[in-house]
């Protein structure tokens, strides 16, 4: 029975993209498509008017079963159907199968259509692999974020009680050798001397110990920054007045840049003064003997102020560099006297991070250290906190 009466379906079946075959009632082959001869590695084969049974005599015995009832006029198919292949692998295939009848309606044989999936069901396995390992990584790391969290909460509540445990007796330390300071007439030199050490040790401690708490309410988020509108110039110069009598006194020469048209800037002031404190402090106690000192302001920018501080003191070493910000890691020699905490570096940077300030540093070992901050200037950022 010739169904491709014309020359016209005989090319649209040939070189249809999927792999068809035309089998009339005894399952003999009246027309397949090029992809069907590939996909089934037929080349060379001649399957026209002969049995698809004979053509593939191992087929399964399932397949027979269905061919029949789609003899029947049973339309069947299956998206995703495994085929074993003889190198042991699975071939994933597509199929429809349905009657065809001739112009009379008779029942003549059904129509076959296979698509191999193989690549994309491969794709859809990796894929499910992948959103199976990113689930279980991700309860992981969810996990972990909660433990830390956790412990971070838990480290905050220590230190907090231990903040105030501890601040009530230094206190009470403080106090009583303020008093013994102030009329020390029935102290002798040595006695006088011990005196100074404790009250110069307790208000480093009490420092210390405002500092962590400080630390931890910023990584427990209860650290409140209120930002407004504040005179930049009107700060420095207050600032300037009591850095330059400390440098003053350690020898150091203070230099104030100019201040001339400021913008005001978007900040909260306590925390911004204790941020240019800190640097100005430091750039006093690690200078040099006879050094210098400079606080220089320039604005680059029409939404930042650029505020440097510069000083010509010991520098920092290159592989010391990432560790300048972190808390309790003082990047000075062990054996230096100078004094400090180790986290007045890492308060400086969180600070900075609320206010939405940038703080870096460039350093040259032996030449000295310039720390800069950039500002937000007020009429670029939204007075809303």
């Amino acid at each position: 029975m010739d169904i491709m009466g014309n020359s016209i379906s005989k090319l649209c079946l040939q070189y249809a993209p999927a792999a068809i075959a035309i089998v009339d009632m005894d399952m003999c082959y009246l027309a397949v498509s090029d992809r069907w001869i590939n996909d089934f590695n037929l080349n060379g084969v001649e399957v026209i008017g002969r049995c698809h049974y004979e053509v593939f005599p191992d087929i399964p015995e399932r397949w027979k079963k269905i061919h029949q009832r789609c003899l029947t006029g049973e339309i069947m198919s299956c998206e995703a159907d495994p085929f074993p292949r003889e190198d042991g692998g699975i071939e994933w295939v597509r199929w429809e199968i349905r009657p065809w009848h001739n112009e009379r309606g008779e029942m003549s044989g059904i129509v076959m259509f296979t698509e191999v999936i193989t690549a994309q069901k491969n794709l859809e396995f990796l894929n499910k692999d992948l959103e199976s390992r990113v689930s279980i990584r991700t309860t992981e790391i969810e996990k972990i974020k909660n433990q830390a969290e956790q412990a971070c909460r838990a480290k905050s509540e220590f230190l907090t009680r231990m903040s105030h445990e501890l601040r009530t007796p230094l206190n009470a330390v403080l106090g009583f050798s303020q008093l013994l300071q102030m009329d020390n007439s029935s102290l002798n030199s040595d006695q006088n001397e011990a005196v100074d050490q404790i009250v110069k040790g307790g208000k480093h401690l009490l420092q210390l110990i405002n500092e962590v708490l400080d630390l931890s309410r910023i990584e427990s988020g209860n650290m409140d920054i209120y930002l407004r509108p504040v005179a930049l110039d009107v700060m420095l110069r207050d600032i300037s007045s009591m850095v330059s009598k400390l440098a003053k006194d350690a020898g150091i020469n203070y230099v104030l840049g100019a201040l001339d048209n400021l913008p005001d800037v978007m900040v909260d002031e306590l925390r911004f003064k204790e941020i240019l404190i800190n640097l100005l402090s430091n750039g006093i106690k690690y200078n040099k003997e006879n050094g210098s000192l400079t606080l220089q302001v320039r604005c680059d920018s029409e939404d930042y102020v650029r505020i440097d501080v510069i000083d010509t003191g010991v520098g920092i070493e290159k592989k010391n560099m990432h560790a300048i910000f972190e808390p309790f890691n003082r990047v000075v020699s062990p054996h230096d006297e100078i004094e400090g905490t180790g986290v007045g570096l890492a308060l400086v940077k969180k600070y900075a991070e609320l206010m939405n300030c940038h703080i870096g540093v460039d350093s040259q070992p032996g030449s000295g250290s310039r720390f800069w901050l950039t500002v937000p200037i007020v009429s670029r950022v939204s007075v809303t906190n």
